[in-house]
C-alpha cells in the first residue's frame, strides 16, 4: 500500500482538526473499505452464533456504555490477569 499524501489542518493552538487527502486516495479509501466490509459480512455468514450469545454480549455492551469508567484499559487488566 502506497503512503497517503495527507494534509493537516491545525486550529490557533496547532491541534490537528481535519484532514484533507487527494480524491484519487479517498476514493481507494472508500473502495477498500467496503471491500472489507464485504468480506467481514461474508465472514459472519460462516458463524451461528445462538441467540442466548448475543444477548449476553449486547447486554454487556449495554453496560460498557453505561459506566465506561468500569472498563480497565488493556494493560492494566493483563496486570490484573497475572496477579
Amino acid at each position: 500500500m502506497k503512503a497517503l499524501k495527507l494534509q493537516y489542518i491545525e486550529d490557533k493552538l496547532g491541534k490537528k482538526v481535519a484532514v484533507i487527502l487527494p480524491v484519487d486516495d479517498y476514493k481507494n479509501m472508500l473502495k477498500r473499505l467496503e471491500e472489507l466490509e464485504d468480506t467481514i459480512k461474508d465472514m459472519s455468514e460462516e458463524f451461528d452464533i445462538p441467540e442466548a450469545h448475543q444477548k449476553l454480549v449486547n447486554e454487556r455492551f449495554k453496560k460498557a456504555r453505561k459506566d465506561p469508567d468500569r472498563l480497565l484499559d488493556w494493560d492494566k487488566a493483563k496486570e490484573k490477569l497475572k496477579a
